[in-house]
């Protein structure tokens, strides 16, 4: 069996350590072949499309030979290994483990649509406390597990922003939905389910670039800048040094 785990991050953001930790846990105690994959950018579904077909091909529908399953993980995911043989043990086309919302932490990041496809109210996202495997409308792609048959069923783009209309009172309105509600609704509209086992719950830590995000993190990332600009700052007394026993000698 061969599991390819993909991490999309930030142009100018990097993944956090307690990711980075899990997927080195996951590398070495797995009895699978486990590939590893991050891309960096502003355009999270470029990423995250990318990182599944490895950038080959723009068809519609393709074939993916490469895995037999694609794990998506944010960079602010922390998860055990057991979590994935959890979501593996399944054996569905589309599942996802459980977080929590950050700025909520009695609600899931999943729920169900408001009477129109691609919008979700707060009211309508799974409670903290379900328990349990069942069906839902839409998850993020946080720790999303896809079973590659289910990826080359589906039309590319997989992960795409859509355009939901809708009327209102005062006229008619639009909005636009993240690239994972985006998938979610391609998905459904192909006539997959999308599972979330709440059961499998795995953390979603505060990031140091994130408002309220936590002082050791904040601390660690601040160690960090300070540390590349002090090398910076000796690599460019060395080259005055250099520069200025040359200038001498000449």
């Amino acid at each position: 069996m061969k599991l390819k785990v993909g991490i999309p991050y930030a142009k100018h953001g990097r993944i956090t350590d307690a990711t980075l930790k899990s997927v080195s846990d996951l590398r070495a105690s797995c009895d699978f072949d486990v590939t590893i994959v991050a891309q960096q950018g502003s355009n999270v579904p470029r990423s995250r499309n990318a990182m599944i077909n490895g950038e080959q091909s723009n068809h519609i529908y393709q074939k993916l030979d490469d895995f037999d399953y694609f794990l998506c993980v944010d960079a602010d995911t922390g998860f055990a290994v057991e979590h994935v043989h959890q979501l593996i043990a399944h054996d569905l086309d589309i599942v996802s483990g459980a977080y929590l919302h950050k700025q909520n932490k009695k609600q899931m990041v999943a729920g169900w649509f408001s009477g129109i496809e691609g919008i979700s109210l707060k009211e309508n996202r799974v409670s903290a406390d379900r328990t349990g495997l069942f069906e839902v409308d839409w998850c993020g792609a946080g720790f999303l597990l896809l079973k590659r048959e289910a990826l080359e069923s589906m039309p590319y783009p997989w992960f795409t922003c859509i355009e939901v209309e809708y009327d209102s009172p005062e006229g008619k309105c639009a909005q636009i939905t993240s690239d994972d509600i985006g998938f979610c609704m391609k998905a459904r509209q192909n006539g997959k389910k999308i599972m979330l086992d709440a059961d499998c719950r795995v953390a979603h830590v505060a990031h140091p670039n994130e408002k309220g995000g936590s002082l050791p993190d904040a601390l660690n990332d601040l160690l960090r800048s300070r540390e590349t600009i002090i090398k910076h700052v000796q690599a460019m007394t060395e080259e005055n040094k250099l520069l200025k026993e040359k200038l001498s000698s000449d």
